[in-house]
């Protein structure tokens, strides 16, 4: 599902475990119709840092309150419908808690699920290449903030930012 460039390519089996293990819950898979099969996911970590680099990028922090998307992803086949835009939108709003405590996550939409307890995040941060500026921009009302000072590949990232608090 998720195409990347060569210099881009990474060892992901630590981080996988990580997310696995001590970031359970955050993330989202996007269903087709019939529910029969994963065609999109969002998935991130929680970071303290308020500056992505490569080790809020690498690790989970479960007392975080900073939302750290990491990837946005949908299968070729259904690219242009509005998946990636639904997704990240039902991701970011799981996030969002307008009182202090924790809330129960809910599972009522049908498209997308998540099994988790949301805490107070405060900011959603990601980084994402110049041709996925306006997406994040338009769909997700995130801000651009300008070139990221992460190095991954040989294309330059930019720091996206949503304030929720």
């Amino acid at each position: 599902m998720v195409a990347r460039a060569v210099d881009e390519s990474m060892d992901s089996s630590g981080l996988e475990r990580a997310r696995a293990s001590d970031a359970s819950g955050t993330a989202a898979a996007a269903l087709d119709a019939d529910a029969r099969s994963i065609v999109g996911y969002v998935c991130g970590t929680l970071a303290s840092g308020d500056v992505l680099d490569e080790s809020t990028m690498s690790s989970h922090d479960p007392s975080g309150d900073v939302l750290a998307i990491h990837s946005v992803c949908v299968d070729e086949r259904f690219r242009r419908r509005g998946v990636a835009a639904s997704a990240l939108a039902h991701y970011v709003s799981r996030w969002i808690v307008h009182d202090d405590a924790p809330r129960e996550n809910d599972d009522d939409d049908d498209t997308t699920t998540t099994t988790t307890t949301t805490t107070k995040v405060r900011r959603v941060r990601l980084l994402c290449k110049e041709n996925l500026i306006p997406f994040y921009e338009r769909y997700g009302g995130f801000a651009l903030e300008g070139a990221s000072a992460v190095e991954h590949g040989a294309e330059t990232w930019f720091d996206m930012v949503l304030d929720l608090a």
